[in-house]
């Protein structure tokens, strides 16, 4: 059976298990794939630009499984009642090809990309570093600041944005 993850799940899941206990596990399931980089055959992503934005297809694979995201960034989007970055993806069994997974991933890659800013500075902030500054205010920011917060102790925010009105 493929399981399915939309929005609302995704979102129970968390709230269910509290949002700094979901970005620790990320964290963990991170580190493990990338002390692994050498197992994944990464190959480069499919990319369509156009003056209004950009979709990239971000293939994967291992022995196991395959995978993709499909993600856009269009930061117009906003001002038609839709986001600046939405996100699916799927994953399948290699030995089958059966599809395991079919998740929107809007909400996991916000969560995801936080978290993996998180895990690069833990390797390349000075130890002990309370304070940070953050560049650009946007949605995005808010997952930045709760993983700097959470996974490496991060008290002091310093941040600027050209919009005054996101700050």
């Amino acid at each position: 059976m493929t399981l399915f993850i939309d929005v609302p799940t995704l979102g129970k899941l968390v709230r269910k298990v509290g949002v700094t206990e979901f970005m620790k596990g990320l964290l963990k399931c991170l580190e493990d794939d990338f002390s692994r980089w050498e197992d994944f055959d990464k190959s480069s992503r499919v990319s369509a630009h156009n003056d209004l934005g950009v979709i990239e297809l971000m293939p994967i694979a291992n022995q196991e499984n395959f995978g993709f995201k499909y993600v856009n960034g269009h930061s117009y989007n906003p001002l038609h009642g839709f986001p600046t970055v939405m996100a699916f993806g799927a994953l399948f069994d290699v030995s089958t090809g059966y599809p395991q997974l079919l998740p929107e991933l809007t909400l996991s890659t916000a969560l995801r990309t936080a978290t993996t800013s998180a895990m690069a500075a833990k390797v390349l902030a000075k130890n002990n570093s309370r304070s940070m500054g953050m560049i650009d205010c946007g949605a995005q920011s808010e997952f930045q600041a709760i993983a700097f917060h959470t996974l490496i102790s991060i008290d002091e925010l310093r941040i600027f944005d050209l919009d005054k009105t996101s700050m």
